[in-house]
């Protein structure tokens, strides 16, 4: 056995072994930093979006709801017809990766919160426009009946006037506090 090329071969393998390694750990490395860059991307994206959705109620149905009394109904239409949480839906798989419990929980009850507002006030118009046709309805046949109808469509408008306000102030709660958390947590990456 020729020691010489026995050893230029396993000197060879070992330069070639170490340089699948380094580029292998320097490929690790560089995909960790790509995916803190994506989390922190992600959490930048979706510190914007609880933004935006924050001063959008508050523009447009804080203050509405906030302003109905108390064993009223809420009269506001609003109704949503857009999806207003593209950032979180686009990555709802890149948030269940981020490995903070607490700002993973987070970010899905705030979100889910969101949803139950826009739930909420949606089913609050379907009620109030079935209660404006009955009441519509009452003053042309003036049936006893559809007064009657009414007047149950009221009672539950009254009662879903407190969710929407327990719902309004549940999502502003959750978003603020969410809100907290991504800063800290974009500072901190």
């Amino acid at each position: 056995m020729n020691w010489h090329t026995f050893a230029s071969t396993v000197l060879g393998a070992l330069f070639t072994f170490s340089g699948i390694l380094f580029t292998h750990v320097l490929n690790l490395r560089r995909q960790k930093c790509a995916d803190r860059n994506l989390l922190k991307a992600l959490m930048q994206g979706l510190q914007d979006e609880i933004t935006g959705l924050l001063e959008f109620a508050k523009v447009s149905l804080v203050h509405q709801i906030e302003a109905a009394p108390e064993g009223k109904p809420y009269e506001g239409l609003f109704t949503a017809s857009q999806d207003y949480f593209t950032v979180y839906h686009a990555n709802a798989a890149l948030v269940m990766q981020i490995n903070d419990a607490s700002l993973r929980r987070s970010i899905i009850q705030t979100y889910t919160r969101a949803k139950w507002l826009l739930d909420t006030l949606k089913m609050n118009r379907l009620y109030l426009e079935r209660f404006h046709y009955l009441q519509s309805t009452f003053l042309k046949t003036k049936e006893q009946s559809v007064q009657t109808e009414a007047e149950a469509y009221h009672q539950t408008l009254i009662a879903m006037g407190g969710q929407v306000k327990r719902a309004q102030a549940e999502f502003k709660k959750a978003a603020n506090e969410l809100l907290g958390m991504l800063s800290t947590g974009i500072l901190a990456s």
